[in-house]
């Protein structure tokens, strides 16, 4: 048995697939105590093994390709990729279910050592963090910059801007070649539709958290996503209406 452990920080960093850097699920926490570290390793092998994870590795295939087909505005494919992910395993290709927030627990499929494929793909990204970093706060430089945002830029994973009709901002978008799909967050809590009556948030309850859930968009500053794409990208946004959030 461990003797009691003193206070210490614990740093946990998701890796699930809309994260700064993603593995496709699970995440990563870090203790600089030793016997706490120790503690956590004991929870999660307390569940069962994973197994090499070839389900992941193909939901992981299949999200990439869907992103890149998004990407490329090819949305017979994307379409076709992300309904194939949802059958599979709805819970893992959303990144959360519903039933935590329901106080049913995680996914039994989400505990535990992660297999080996979200391992490989955990270490992989964390070689990449700094690289990925400078590129979205570059991307970040660029859309500070054209909205007159004086700051110094942070690798933000999505850029917010206040939207005060934010369907109308959309259309403009898609018109002039980009769509956001769904807006992110669309409610103060995600996923956007958990059961607010039983957590203590009835309507109104989170007034700023509800505004924003209105009236933010986002623009992406992934990988992907380069300088020039992200001129035009704030160009098109702040032409039809969009105010950057202070």
């Amino acid at each position: 048995m461990l003797s009691p452990a003193p206070a210490a920080a614990v740093t946990v960093t998701s890796l699930e697939q809309s994260k700064w850097i993603s593995a496709g699920q699970g995440g990563i926490a870090v203790a600089p105590d030793a016997v706490i570290a120790e503690r956590l390793r004991e929870r999660r092998d307390a569940h069962a093994d994973p197994g090499p994870g070839r389900g992941h590795a193909l939901l992981t295939l299949l999200g990439l390709a869907a992103g890149r087909a998004a990407f490329a505005g090819r949305r017979v494919p994307t379409e076709i990729l992300n309904r194939t992910a949802l059958a599979l395993a709805p819970n893992r290709a959303k990144g959360q279910s519903v039933d935590e927030l329901s106080g049913s627990g995680v996914d039994a499929s989400l505990l535990g050592r992660p297999p080996a494929t979200v391992a490989r793909l955990a270490t992989t990204q964390l070689r990449r963090a700094d690289a990925i970093a400078r590129h979205r706060r570059e991307l970040v430089r660029v859309y500070d910059t054209a909205a007159g945002v004086e700051r110094e830029p942070e690798p933000l994973v999505r850029y917010p801007l206040w939207a005060d009709d934010r369907e109308l901002i959309a259309e403009r978008l898609r018109t002039a070649g980009w769509d956001l799909s769904r807006p992110w967050f669309a409610s103060q809590l995600h996923p956007s539709e958990p059961p607010f009556d039983r957590l203590g948030l009835p309507a109104g309850a989170a007034p700023g958290g509800e505004a924003l859930a209105g009236h933010a968009i986002n623009l992406p500053t992934h990988p992907l996503v380069d300088t020039t794409d992200a001129g035009a990208l704030i160009a098109a946004a702040l032409e039809a209406g969009a105010r950057p959030l202070r």
